[in-house]
């Protein structure tokens, strides 16, 4: 396996980090998995991004790149295909899956029968932990305090027009499979994984496009400690960052960097390249080096500190 495979942080039942595995599928890629927990502290994680706490994270010798959009795109520029060609519908469709649907996957259902759920998974303990994270974690985010009957109509509405897609095509994507289907597929996993929707249940056009999807697996993966991917950021350099990135007029000051939706825990660092798609700070430690965090422009606010 190639020294500078992409290393993924992830844990089992993230609906996010299924997305980028399944695109590793897609792509028959090779990558190195890191186990973490499903709530902090992680704090080999945290030592490379900053304190970011969302999970997945990739990284790539020492450069690390935060929030799954930003993951696929990267992922996809030597595979531009998966990219694919999708209609407007299932563009909009896509990023409502990634917003008040995916808050909706768990609380469509009765509170009791989700606790049930939750507890039937992570037991009492675990569950009662994984609330209080997660209550924190969406402090302040509207779209993650629907009603039950709010939250059962957006995730009906959504997979209706998901089952009108795909009784139109094989593939939201076009021709073939990308990462706008695997967008849509993501809280359709984490409704299925916490019990809160019954597989057997779902329009035909649907489960057989999941199945689809599965089928291509998780491409080709090995296992590898928190500290040896420590280990090799400390032994990398961070990747050059192109002219154009390094003209932005904030370049060399001192910003942080937090999602504007949820999570939103600062990352701070100097700023070293942007331009309309990301932001890349970096951040030097005695246990990583010098490493360079990547953020998607979408979603998250920078902000220069006086």
């Amino acid at each position: 396996m190639s020294e500078y495979s992409p290393i993924l942080y992830h844990y089992h039942r993230s609906p996010y980090a299924e997305k980028v595995r399944l695109l590793f599928g897609l792509i028959g890629a090779e990558w190195r998995s890191v186990t973490v927990p499903i709530q902090p502290p992680r704090d080999t994680l945290a030592i490379l991004a900053g304190g970011y706490r969302r999970i997945p994270v990739m990284q790539r010798g020492a450069d690390i790149y935060c929030d799954t959009r930003l993951i696929c795109q990267e992922l996809a520029l030597d595979r531009p295909d998966v990219e694919g060609h999708p209609n407007s519908t299932a563009i909009k469709l896509a990023d409502r899956a990634e917003s008040d649907v995916f808050f909706s996957a768990i609380r469509q259902v009765p509170t009791l029968k989700a606790l049930i759920g939750l507890f039937s998974q992570l037991g009492l303990k675990g569950g009662l932990s994984l609330l209080a994270d997660r209550g924190e974690l969406t402090k302040g985010y509207s779209g993650a305090g629907k009603t039950t009957k709010e939250a059962r109509d957006i995730f009906v509405s959504f997979t209706e027009e998901l089952e009108n897609q795909l009784t139109q095509s094989h593939w939201l994507a076009g021709d073939a499979p990308g990462i706008v289907d695997l967008r849509c597929y993501h809280p359709l996993f984490l409704a299925l994984g916490f019990n809160a929707l019954k597989r057997e249940l779902l329009p035909t056009s649907i489960e057989s496009w999941m199945s689809r999807l599965e089928a291509f697996g998780h491409g080709r993966r090995s296992e590898l400690s928190d500290i040896d991917a420590l280990n090799e950021a400390r032994q990398s350099e961070p990747m050059s960052v192109s002219d154009s990135m390094t003209a932005h007029k904030a370049v060399g000051d001192w910003v942080t960097i937090q999602p504007n939706d949820y999570g939103r825990v600062p990352v701070t660092g100097v700023l070293v390249g942007a331009d309309s798609s990301r932001w890349i700070i970096a951040r030097r430690s005695e246990d990583a080096g010098m490493t360079h965090i990547h953020f998607p422009n979408a979603g998250f606010d920078c902000h220069v500190i006086d």
